[in-house]
């Protein structure tokens, strides 16, 4: 019971936000708005969960996960509602934003109490198969809010959010325990803001976060430039890159199932090491395909169909490394590992539209790059303590 609502309090974003996506241009026309006004409730809800993944992880250490991540949904709804029934483009932005800070409790408060109950040795395997919610969600998500929108109008998507958030809300009150109930030692000796500033300057941290962050960046590139590609390069129809980019979450699905069944077989330097390397390896085929004549839209999606195999399978285990490195300020890490990761798609995703009349070997070079940063990252090492010279005293 526990793992299967941890899976839907993860899933509650990743859907809120594929299901939305669609009703975009909808939106634009209701209210008779220009385009970078109705993309300004994607934008501004991006940056939304950003700054609340670090909001959620420093409540997560001080106060508990369970009051927290319900809180977190109950704003969900809010923001659902709010944008169910806003007569301005600007309240829609408002409450898409809210909705949008909700939703992503789930995503970071998961993981967290994933390691509260399962600890180290387990947490993996266990986190894999609520991390595949993230590849569930994206199939799901748009198929459901384009039925919506098309019978009901796009506030229904709004709607159907808010009473799947309901739902989960009435779960977790009943059945989610305290995992953690925020001791006072730790909130009374950290200033706010002053988490962050202690997991920063951890290299364990940051090398385990920079990784994982990368290994997902090298598919939020890809997610940039794809639809360009295909539309304007292959000359693809809507539907037609639906079908072909459901090689991805197919993939990722599959990495996590497989790392949910044997991921506590390998341990965890081991296991991330080979998939940064074959990270780096896949990007490098994939730039390669880009750069021949007569490239073809299988050989754009198949190598991110397997590089998504590969990051569900490593992804988890990463994870964990956040959180063990985190120590006594695990849910502060899983925020801030959260907002990396946001702020590095943003960025990426930026750098992509920025490059894209350079067509597909654009997107597969910043693959590869940012593959080759990740595992260099986690190529490195912290130097040991140096051992202290025996003193006279003690006979040395």
């Amino acid at each position: 019971m526990l793992i299967a609502l941890l899976v839907l309090a993860t899933m509650l974003g990743p859907l809120a936000m594929s299901s939305f996506i669609p009703a975009i241009p909808a939106i634009q026309q209701g209210f008779g708005v220009p385009t970078t006004t109705a993309q300004l409730t994607l934008t501004v809800s991006v940056l939304s969960m950003a700054l609340s993944s670090l909001i959620y992880g420093t409540l997560a250490d001080r106060y508990g996960r369970r009051p927290v991540l319900l809180g977190g949904v109950a704003l969900a709804i809010a923001g659902s509602v709010i944008c169910a029934v806003a007569g301005s483009v600007w309240l829609v932005i408002v409450g898409r934003a809210l909705q949008a800070a909700g939703a992503i409790a789930g995503l970071v408060l998961s993981r967290v109490i994933v390691r509260d109950v399962y600890g180290d040795e387990r947490s993996a395997s266990v986190l894999a198969y609520v991390t595949a919610a993230m590849a569930v969600a994206p199939m799901l998500g748009p198929l459901a809010g384009g039925y919506l929108i098309d019978y009901f109008g796009w506030r229904s998507v709004f709607v159907a959010v808010a009473v799947l958030a309901s739902l989960l809300l009435g779960l977790l009150l009943v059945r989610l325990r305290e995992t953690h109930p925020g001791p006072g030692g730790t909130s009374g000796r950290l200033l706010p803001g002053r988490e962050y500033a202690a997991l920063l300057g951890r290299f364990a941290f940051l090398r385990y976060a920079i990784y994982g962050a990368a290994m997902q960046g090298t598919f939020m590139a890809f997610i940039a430039g794809a639809p360009y590609v295909a539309t304007q390069v292959f000359a693809l129809s809507a539907s037609a890159y639906g079908w072909h980019f459901i090689v991805c979450p197919i993939g990722y699905l599959t990495g996590s199932v497989i790392a949910g069944r044997f991921g506590g077989r390998f341990e965890r330097e081991p296991l991330l090491h080979a998939g940064g390397l074959l990270t780096v390896v896949i990007c490098a085929v994939a730039l390669w395909l880009a750069l021949r004549p007569g490239f073809t839209p299988m050989q754009f999606f198949v190598p991110v169909g397997v590089l998504s195999c590969v990051i569900g399978i490593v992804f988890p285990s990463a994870q964990v490394g956040v959180l063990v490195s985190g120590g006594e300020l695990s849910g502060s890490a899983s925020g801030l590992f959260s907002f990396i990761q946001l702020a590095l798609g943003a960025a990426l995703a930026q750098l992509v539209g920025a490059l894209l009349e350079h067509g597909p070997a654009a997107v597969t070079a910043v693959m590869a790059a940012v593959a080759v940063v990740g595992f260099g990252v986690l190529l490195l090492r912290p130097k040991p303590a140096a051992l202290p010279l025996p003193s006279a005293e003690s006979g040395g």
